[in-house]
């Protein structure tokens, strides 16, 4: 059986988020997270990011309070902003499709 890595939370301490969803509700846009814009939280970075694979349940929490709290107010996620940005560079020069 799979380890469970989603739990229920306390709501969000800060307001700042729900006022910009707030400000794009009033101006009819549809609001895209992004989980990951080449950046991480504080304490995310702090043990090592995405450079140790036991950090990836603690990134899979992350994503479930984000979905909790702004999920009935957002219906478009991307988990990592250009995924592939760091490879296309040497594909170009190389005018090849990487591996």
């Amino acid at each position: 059986m799979a380890k469970q890595v989603c739990t229920k939370t306390r709501p969000l301490p800060s307001p700042r988020y729900h006022q910009i969803l707030d400000c794009l509700d009033a101006h009819g846009l549809v609001p895209n997270a992004t989980l990951w814009h080449f950046t991480h939280p504080t304490w995310f970075d702090d043990k090592g990011g995405f450079t140790k694979e036991a950090n990836i349940p603690d990134f899979v929490r992350y994503s479930c309070k984000c979905f909790e709290w702004f999920g009935p107010r957002i219906k478009l996620w991307a988990t990592f902003n250009e995924p592939t940005v760091r490879r296309c560079p040497a594909a170009c020069r190389a005018k090849r499709v990487p591996n």
